[in-house]
């Protein structure tokens, strides 16, 4: 048979691959919260709101949390 060396190096390519694709993910999202985070410090308190950041957000974009990527069957062979 063939020796299982090429087949490794796949596994090892597509682990790779959805690691980067994870990392681009979580890039994407801290930028998004640091951008709400600073829009938020420059707005202020709002008096007599419970908490204006609440209102004036779209919460489910802001705390949504980052897509994971899919693992494959790591026990194929």
């Amino acid at each position: 048979g063939q020796s299982p060396c090429a087949e490794m190096r796949e596994i090892v390519r597509g682990r790779l691959q959805e690691l980067d694709e994870r990392m681009a993910q979580m890039k994407r999202y801290r930028k998004e919260l640091a951008a709400a985070l600073a829009e938020w410090d420059k707005q202020g308190e709002r008096p007599g709101h419970i908490c204006g950041l609440i209102e004036a957000s779209d919460i489910k974009t802001v705390m949504s949390k980052p897509q994971r990527v899919k693992k494959g069957n790591s026990n194929k062979r």
